[in-house]
């Protein structure tokens, strides 16, 4: 991912799977962005690093920023494979005993 020019910095950039990139002039709110896309959330470019921070629906995504399209099943993943086998399984255990 190139840095953004002179030009670009006043677009919103979203990335989507395969590298498509949508340009928005506008702010736009990242709930509808997610259904436009379902069983996909938005994230920041570090969500690579920290895959749990992704974009909550009610933010308002605004133009100068890059966010990316990710399917659910790689944030999923990538939670999984950053958590040790015994911490993932008791966090997702529901009623704990």
């Amino acid at each position: 991912m190139s840095a953004l020019t002179k030009e670009e910095k006043g677009v919103l950039e979203l990335i989507h799977p395969g590298n498509y990139v949508e340009v928005l002039r506008e702010p736009v709110v990242a709930a509808e962005i997610t259904r436009r896309n379902p069983r996909h959330c938005i994230t920041r470019p570090k969500a690579f690093d920290s895959p749990w921070t992704v974009v909550r629906p009610e933010l308002v995504l605004t133009p100068g920023n890059v966010f990316f399209i990710v399917p659910n099943r790689t944030i999923y993943r990538l939670i999984k494979s950053r958590m040790p086998f015994g911490e993932y399984y008791q966090s997702s255990r529901v009623g704990g005993s």
